[in-house]
């Protein structure tokens, strides 16, 4: 009886709930994750959307979560997911999908942090390397550096000579000179052509 009442009330605020699975449905084949760092807003609400539908266990909709993450993380989640459940998406769960997308993300930014580190190791490493060969006599080992970088200019030719041009300034000469007396005073009126 009071399951019925609280389904009646919600049917009423909220209509037709065709109408409401029309507009998810636009919403979520729209709805992308444009970087990694939207992905938890990305998972709100997609999973909110998803769940109000009656089909949200399909396997179409756990493909169209995975599509809307960016392009090439998305590939990489695909692979993971084949090497970990030969991509039968029917038995996994949302939460377990997530979970691979976290591990994947993981996995890169600790990839990222690991190149950095063998990049700044390599460069002490040809510092140090450099030290060592001076002290026994050998010429050093020293990458190029950037700001003392020779700069090479081209000789740049113009077709025709540069010529300064200067405007002339027109001369005023005075061509007529009108009196006007008005009353006591005196105008003077000049003309300048």
């Amino acid at each position: 009886m009071v399951e019925t009442l609280i389904i009646t009330i919600i049917q009423s605020f909220m209509g037709d709930s065709n109408i409401f699975d029309t507009k998810t449905n636009i919403l979520l084949h729209n709805i992308r994750c444009p970087t990694l760092g939207d992905f938890r807003w990305y998972v709100d609400n997609f999973i909110m959307m998803v769940m109000t539908r009656a089909d949200c266990k399909e396997n179409f909709w756990k493909e169209r979560f995975i599509a809307g993450l960016p392009p090439v993380f998305a590939t990489k989640v695909r692979e993971k997911l084949t090497t970990l459940y030969n991509e039968n998406l029917q038995e996994l769960t949302y939460g377990r999908i997530i979970s691979v997308i976290k591990n994947t993300a993981l996995e890169i930014c600790n990839n990222m942090k690991l190149e950095r580190q063998i990049k700044k190791q390599k460069e002490s490493g040809i510092k140090e390397l450099g030290n060592f060969c001076a002290q026994y006599g050998y010429e050093g080992l020293t990458p190029p550096s950037r700001k003392n970088k020779q700069k090479i200019q081209k000789s740049f030719k113009r077709n025709k000579p540069f010529k300064s041009f200067r405007y002339k300034k027109r001369k005023f000469t005075l061509k007529k000179i009108f009196l006007i007396f008005l009353g006591l005073k005196k105008i003077v009126l000049k003309i300048y052509l």
